[in-house]
């Protein structure tokens, strides 16, 4: 039993790192040419779950900003899209945001203050219905210089 799950997972991460190689491969070449440093095909969960996000919220006070390049790569991604179950998490998630808003408050500002962030995000997050950057919730940024940025694109 414990070799056929071994199996079964093998697979299960092959077909699935296959179909995400396809994804970017069929959608490298609409948005590559018009501006390279904005990712719009990897707008998604990027298997990110609720709790992920919560922790990442927590931890914001650590992004710096200032470390936003030109170059850098800009993920958007709507909290309908994160994996698990949506309803419910919704109250994690609602506690989280009440508890950090001083921090969203201060990154919102930050991020509005850079014009360049700000027109990569306007561009990424085009797929995020009414897209606000009051709507943001929590940024990571990446060793390979990608940034993501959550958004809560649930109904008010």
């Amino acid at each position: 039993m414990n070799t056929v799950a071994k199996l079964g997972l093998a697979a299960a991460l092959l077909f699935g790192a296959s179909g995400i190689a396809i994804a970017q491969d069929a959608g490298a070449s609409a948005g590559a040419a018009a501006n390279p440093s904005v990712d719009v095909t990897t707008t998604g969960s990027l298997g990110k779950t609720y709790g992920s996000v919560i922790s990442s919220m927590q931890s914001n006070a650590s992004v710096d900003l200032s470390a936003f390049s030109d170059t850098a790569t800009v993920n958007c991604v709507g909290v309908s899209s994160l994996q698990g179950d949506a309803s419910g998490n919704a109250s994690a998630l609602d506690n989280a945001i009440s508890q950090n808003e001083s921090k969203m408050m201060t990154l919102r500002t930050d991020i509005q203050a850079n014009t360049a962030l700000m027109s990569k995000l306007e561009t990424s997050c085009a797929g995020i219905a009414n897209f606000d950057v009051n709507k943001i919730i929590s940024v990571e940024s990446g060793a390979d210089g990608t940034w993501t940025f959550y958004v809560d694109d649930r109904a008010s």
